[in-house]
């Protein structure tokens, strides 16, 4: 019987190693973020969780922050070009600042003063879209409120 369950264990195993394709999930950390005009940075961490197994390679991290009329306002592109494999239930973080002149300085043509806050940024809904591209594609979205 042992040896049967042995043999059956050495047939299965690469079936369920190969059945399990590697794949990358996001997550961000606050969700939504939230920008008031005495706090004009946020703290913002991004979470990589791995399933399955296999090689990945990551070509890029894309950022993107899309205005309310669905314009984008803001992009960033980092160039990875690394490839690794990887194994189920590994977690990497990443915390960034988001600054709201960065985000918003070449919308407005001078420094954001509590004016241009007030009347054209306040209540408005923003979006932040981030993407892993390589051989797997992922991404993630989380609104940026200003309150």
């Amino acid at each position: 019987m042992k040896k049967l369950l042995l043999i059956l264990l050495a047939f299965s195993l690469p079936l369920v190693l190969y059945g399990c394709s590697p794949s990358l999930s996001l997550d961000v950390d606050p969700d939504p973020i939230v920008f008031t005009y005495e706090d004009r940075t946020e703290d913002v961490e991004i979470t990589i969780t791995t399933s399955g197994f296999g090689r990945v390679s990551v070509d890029s991290i894309d950022a993107a922050v899309i205005d309310d009329e669905d314009e984008t306002v803001y992009t960033e592109e980092i160039e990875v070009d690394e490839s690794s494999f990887i194994v189920s239930g590994i977690s990497v973080s990443e915390e960034f600042t988001l600054d709201l002149e960065e985000i918003l300085g070449d919308e407005f043509d001078e420094e954001i003063d509590e004016g241009t806050y007030q009347d054209e940024i306040k209540n408005s809904e923003y979006t932040l879209k981030i993407q892993l591209a390589g051989s797997v594609t992922t991404r993630v979205e989380t609104d940026i409120l200003f309150e």
